[in-house]
């Protein structure tokens, strides 16, 4: 699982991963990553290595506010030469990317008012931007405008050829059987 290090060209397609194949692409998906934060908009992709989100805009009107507040604070003691206000850490959600072989359970929430929830839980990678002591995250995808149904279809579909993959590489590099 990496954090905000996905790469996606200036039209907003994903740079595939060697061997990677894009299934699906949806847009108009929030995704909410607790502990981290959430993306009010973006486009979800299903590959045949991961499921990928990225924020719509890189850049976005909370940027804006967080570069205001910084202005609002920092600016005065810069100008005045007082000490600085100690600087706060935001974490937020821009991009995700959930490998397929980390993915330890999926579910589809379907409420009785509002829009379906596809919910994944996987285990994050140590060195991928994760910030948190639980080893077990939890990410939820919604689309806004429908599309549930194809993420799950197409997660599904794509962990069934990732799958297939691995067991014709462990085929291939199994041991010949004994003979006396």
């Amino acid at each position: 699982m990496s954090l905000n290090w996905l790469t996606v060209t200036d039209d907003e397609q994903l740079v595939p991963l060697e061997d990677e194949e894009v299934l699906t692409r949806l847009e108009q998906v929030h995704a909410d990553v607790p502990g981290i934060g959430s993306a009010p908009q973006g486009i979800a992709w299903v590959t045949t290595k991961r499921i990928a989100f990225c924020r719509t805009s890189k850049v976005s009107s909370s940027n804006a506010t967080d570069a205001k507040s910084w202005i609002q604070s920092y600016l005065p003691a810069l100008l005045t030469g007082a000490q600085s206000p100690a600087p706060q850490s935001h974490t937020h959600l821009d991009s995700l990317s959930i490998p397929l072989a980390r993915i330890r359970k999926t579910s589809l929430e379907q409420p009785l008012f509002g829009a379906n929830a596809y919910v994944v839980e996987f285990v994050g990678v140590a060195g991928g931007g994760w910030i948190t002591d639980s080893p077990l995250v939890v990410a939820r995808f919604t689309c806004v405008n429908g599309g549930s149904e194809t993420f799950v279809r197409a997660v599904a579909n794509a962990a069934r050829q990732f799958s297939e993959l691995a067991r014709q590489k462990e085929e291939a590099n199994a041991l010949p059987a004994y003979e006396p």
